[in-house]
């Protein structure tokens, strides 16, 4: 079986794939939260999906997503 670094896996396991990338995986033990990374590569040419027409990146914003284990 093949290893994987962190930002493989969460990539595989979160279905990450290009124009994006996960750039960094932080893990916090004592409040048991492991932080994904993820960013779009520059340059990237974005369309509008109904109409097709170029659109560009003005600003972007940080979020934050929350998943609980069952049980947990």
């Amino acid at each position: 079986m093949k290893s994987l670094d962190l930002k493989s896996f969460y990539a595989q396991s979160l279905g990450i794939a290009t124009p994006w990338k996960v750039t960094d995986v932080v893990f916090d033990g004592e409040h048991k939260v492991v932080t994904v990374f993820v960013e779009c590569a520059s340059g990237v040419a974005w369309a509008d999906p109904e109409t097709g027409e170029r659109a560009e990146i003005k600003d972007w914003q940080e979020r934050t997503w929350r998943w609980s284990a069952p049980g947990s």
